[in-house]
């Protein structure tokens, strides 16, 4: 039988963010997004939008990349693997 880790890190809310924007980017976020000024975060994301999302705004895609960020805390929190951060 295999054994299971039972110590667990704890995961920030921005690399959450970070990997699930795969599923609505060509590219994931860059780990320093948070330096980005609102203006180069708002063109790296229309311009590494996935082709459904190429037509939309960044403030729809960022949207979505933080909804799918949280939904995958509360599923990490319910199995305790805490999350940190805003």
């Amino acid at each position: 039988m295999a054994k299971t880790n039972t110590k667990v890190k704890a995961i920030t809310l921005d690399e959450l963010r970070i990997h699930v924007s795969g599923e609505f980017l060509c590219d994931n976020l860059p780990k320093n997004f948070r330096d980005l000024e609102e203006e180069e975060l708002d063109e790296w994301l229309v311009d590494n939008a996935w082709q459904p999302f190429e037509n939309d705004s960044p403030s729809d895609i960022w949207e979505w990349i933080d909804d799918a960020a949280l939904a995958l805390k509360m599923f990490l929190e319910k199995r305790g693997i805490k999350v940190v951060g805003i």
